[in-house]
């Protein structure tokens, strides 16, 4: 009987402390991204994920953690960034560039280092 009163204390603790986390996790960032891209690929915009993603990211900046978002174009640093796949790359645009990006990255930044919590998932253009 003591036992179960011990471990139920310690699941509500668990459950108080992932709540605290709540929006200050990097987890949380990622699934709004997912449903602001679900959103944007059906040609609806959503200005409360679009606000929520905000919220998320400045929140996310007062524990010292940076949101890594790479853009189309942009050359790939394979530090924070972690190559999912390639796609032809079109006769306008330059090879070995991001194409697409799947999921951002996130990093610890800390007064001695940076630290790679997430890396960025990202698509680039290669040529035959």
């Amino acid at each position: 009987m003591q036992r179960q009163a011990v471990q139920s204390s310690r699941r509500k603790s668990q459950c108080r402390q992932k709540r605290a986390h709540g929006l200050t996790h990097p987890h949380t960032h990622t699934l709004t991204f997912k449903h602001l891209r679900n959103t944007e690929t059906a040609n609806k915009s959503d200005y409360f994920l679009n606000d929520l993603l905000g919220i998320i990211e400045s929140e996310l900046g007062k524990q010292q953690i940076e949101v890594v978002r790479p853009k189309p174009g942009d050359t790939v640093d394979l530090k924070i960034m972690n190559i999912v796949g390639r796609i032809k790359c079109p006769f306008w645009r330059t090879p070995e560039r991001i194409a697409n990006i799947c999921k951002y990255g996130f990093d610890l930044k800390s007064e001695s280092a940076t630290h790679v919590i997430q890396h960025a998932e990202i698509f680039i253009y290669y040529r035959d």
